[in-house]
């Protein structure tokens, strides 16, 4: 009898655990996908539609800024899809990205995101399209980065405390999609 209660008990909570997952990912399609002839990749979050979009970063003679290789900014759809600047702060701690240069020929660039160094984004130019294009490992495979998706909520003092954080690609060498869900620990 107890081993038929907690079996109940299990598959109500796998039950109610892929309602939440179908309803995230159903909330993520109901979200506008920019598009820009620079852009790189999008980070959009479950707090807003307000959309960071990753650009490449051109001179006006065309070529990559090497000070800045991309530029991010926000695309506020909540304020009629006006683009604005990142604060100083969102910046430096949650948004931005550094950039190191690593194939002064190729304009090839090493990146990590501020708020998340553990894993490492490649500016690199395509050699098929002879167009730049940001590569990550996502799900053990390389993939050419689409979209980021966080997920969070809001503490008791109102911050925000990512659960996680979903990578969005396409395997570079298959042209298949590829998904990443990562959770992350508090504490």
């Amino acid at each position: 009898m107890i081993l038929s209660y907690l079996k109940k008990l299990l598959i109500s909570g796998l039950v109610c655990i892929s309602a939440f997952s179908f309803a995230q990912n159903k909330l993520k399609d109901t979200y506008p996908a920019p598009k820009a002839d620079n852009l790189l990749f999008y980070l959009q979050r479950s707090k807003n539609k307000n959309t960071i979009v990753y650009e490449l970063n051109t001179l006006p003679d065309g070529s990559l800024n090497p000070r800045e290789p991309v530029h991010a900014s926000w695309l506020r759809y909540e304020e009629g899809g006006k683009k604005m600047e990142l604060s100083y702060i969102q910046r430096t701690l949650a948004f931005g990205i550094n950039a190191k240069l690593t194939d002064k020929q190729n304009g090839n660039y090493l990146l990590t995101m501020v708020s998340y160094k553990a894993r490492t984004l490649f500016l690199q130019k395509s050699l098929v399209k002879n167009k730049y294009r940001i590569l990550l490992e996502i799900n053990g495979k390389m993939c050419v980065l689409q979209s980021i998706f966080v997920n969070a909520k809001d503490n008791y003092w109102g911050y925000p405390i990512v659960e996680s954080v979903e990578l969005f690609g396409v395997d570079e060498k298959t042209g298949a999609p590829v998904y990443e869900k990562i959770p992350v620990k508090q504490g």
